[in-house]
């Protein structure tokens, strides 16, 4: 490679005058001569600002390549986040199938539950009236008994009812 100029070697890499220019600067690389603006270097110094630049020109490639399987990554995180939440989303429906299910059994039960109460007190109502019959009954049977010993005694002879014997 003979000497080169700035536009030559930003054209042999595909980079722009300036980015060359830059290197240059910032590296104080002195150019071989000069020839009115135009800044020459020897071929030595030229393959060495290639080879530089070179690798700064790589790297944003092997970034782009980073960036790419970051992107990557990204979509299959996407698609897995995407499956779970399907997955999740159905595991919701079944549940509020589960408990609307779960609601009509309990409605079921409570109805069973009223039901059975209302017999309670029907059936404790109906023995307290079965209760205050038999004591009215008691009652009765109670006062006839004492009415027909009454009405014995009477009938009694004078004797039977002096001498009567009393039951220890």
């Amino acid at each position: 490679m003979p000497n080169k100029t700035m536009k030559q070697i930003a054209d042999y890499l595909g980079c722009p005058k300036i980015r060359v220019y830059r290197y240059i600067k910032s590296n104080h690389i002195n150019e071989t001569y000069q020839n009115g603006n135009t800044l020459y270097y020897d071929e030595t110094t030229a393959e060495q600002i290639v080879s530089a630049l070179k690798n700064e020109i790589e790297q944003p490639e092997t970034l782009q390549n980073v960036s790419e399987t970051i992107q990557e990554r990204n979509e299959t995180l996407q698609e897995t986040v995407l499956k779970q939440l399907e997955i999740m989303q159905s595991q919701l429906i079944e549940k509020d199938k589960q408990l609307a299910e779960k609601d009509k059994q309990i409605e079921a039960l409570t109805t069973t539950l009223n039901a059975a109460q209302e017999t309670q007190q029907q059936l404790a109502a109906a023995l307290t009236a079965a209760q205050a019959l038999h004591a009215g009954t008691l009652q009765q049977r109670l006062t006839h008994d004492n009415s027909s010993a009454d009405e014995n005694e009477k009938h009694q002879s004078l004797f039977k009812r002096l001498f009567r014997r009393k039951s220890y």
